[in-house]
């Protein structure tokens, strides 16, 4: 969902809208209900050992029902809702642009967390960026020694995904430093790396009053009623 008076997208995790549902997260049906409401979508994409794209989280023997071309038509039908497409593998890149540009999504996608399989951090995001001018990348930045100034040094990602694994390590000031880069923020939410719906609540609320561009979570249908609330709180003339 993207909050039209602040451009504030609302990322549903692994299609998730409720709270994390092992049994049905990443399936076509929980992304595409996601999108349907009005959601992005937060997913993981794989290269099957006979060449075929599929959608799962973690290594799985290729399916029809995990065919990323069958998920790719699916949001298709959604141009204007952007999909972060988590990368889960590596040495593919040249073949992944190609299938992203045949299925007609390269301008939809949002390539981003190659880092954490990197030994030398930023080679993937240098690499994508010159086999492709204008696919979406997003660098990482967390408090697991990902620094926000080698992040924003990464002149290829034209945002941030900002993870807090162990704390809620950044504020205002953080925010202030990326937002003046000109990348987007994208942040995590906390009951992803395994805190309470409280403390999201707590996070969503200040992320929202910084300015990020975007929350990722397992509750998107909550966090809409909290910024659709915070927005019409906000007087005209301050937005």
């Amino acid at each position: 969902m993207i909050l039209q008076k602040t451009g504030f997208t609302i990322i549903a995790h692994r299609g998730n809208l409720s709270g994390p549902s092992p049994s049905h997260e990443n399936s076509l049906s929980a992304l595409d209900r996601a999108l349907a409401q009005g959601f992005s979508i937060e997913t993981d994409i794989r290269k099957s050992g006979s060449g075929k794209f599929y959608i799962s989280h973690d290594r799985a023997a290729w399916t029809g029902a995990s065919d990323a071309a069958a998920y790719c038509r699916s949001w298709r039908r959604y141009p204007d809702r952007p999909v972060f497409l988590n990368i889960k593998e590596l040495g593919y890149e040249v073949e992944l642009l190609r299938f992203l540009e045949d299925q007609g999504v390269i301008g939809q996608v949002r390539l981003f967390d190659m880092e954490l399989l990197e030994k030398r951090k930023g080679k993937t995001l240098k690499l994508f960026r010159k086999l492709h001018a204008s696919v979406g990348l997003l660098t990482r930045v967390s408090d697991r020694g990902e620094e926000i100034n080698e992040g924003l040094g990464r002149a290829e990602a034209g945002g941030v995904w900002l993870d807090e694994f162990d704390r809620p390590w950044a504020g205002r000031r953080e925010i202030r430093q990326i937002q003046r880069s000109g990348k987007k923020i994208y942040a995590v939410s906390p009951e992803l790396h395994g805190f309470g719906l409280e403390a999201a609540r707590r996070r969503w609320r200040d992320f929202l009053e910084w300015g990020a561009d975007g929350i990722c979570t397992d509750y998107p249908l909550e966090l809409a009623q909290i910024a659709h609330g915070r927005i019409a709180s906000v007087p005209t003339a301050a937005r």
